[in-house]
């Protein structure tokens, strides 16, 4: 059963304390689509469960949004609660070694990636956050489709491998 995007985003900082990093909002609703359209790749399956939408500065997870819009553009500094057994705690995940691997990936390939970066990469011609915003019926905060990010994301994969294939 795939996490919450709050327990994926505890990991990822995680990772940056580890690293000696930061994470501001707008980078961590980047990684977190990097992250769910890797998995959904090289796993065939979702991260996390919550809804990812196509506002004006790419894909959000809106209760990420709402979690951390207090921060501005400041750093992260606190980890992300939800309710337990109704105390508040922080998002954990049980995450699968793949799983787990993949977010490590995503970090290890994008942490020095400031927001917009981040920004142009999620933004390109075709992919599925262009394709809802800007598509034959243009939709501001419509939901993104988990299969058109499994495609877009297949294809990149692909695009990979030939590009590797071609170094030979």
């Amino acid at each position: 059963m795939a996490a919450t995007a709050k327990a994926v985003a505890n990991r990822l900082l995680d990772l940056a304390e580890r690293d000696g990093k930061k994470i501001d909002p707008l980078q961590m609703q980047k990684l977190l689509y990097l992250a769910e359209g890797w998995a959904l790749s090289v796993t065939g399956e979702s991260l996390f469960r919550d809804p990812i939408e196509a506002w004006d500065y790419g894909p959000v997870v809106p209760i990420i949004y709402q979690s951390l819009r207090g921060y501005g553009a400041r750093p992260i500094t606190a980890r992300l609660g939800e309710v337990v057994d109704g105390e508040i705690e922080p998002a954990r995940g049980d995450f699968t070694p793949s799983q787990d691997r993949v977010i490590q990936e995503v970090w290890d390939g994008y942490s020095d990636w400031s927001g917009p970066e981040l920004i142009n990469l999620t933004h390109k011609s075709g992919s599925p956050w262009f394709n809802v915003y800007h598509g034959n019926q243009p939709e501001r905060n419509g939901r993104i489709n988990r299969i058109n990010i499994k495609e877009w994301f297949d294809d990149l994969a692909d695009d990979a491998d030939k590009d590797s294939q071609d170094d030979f």
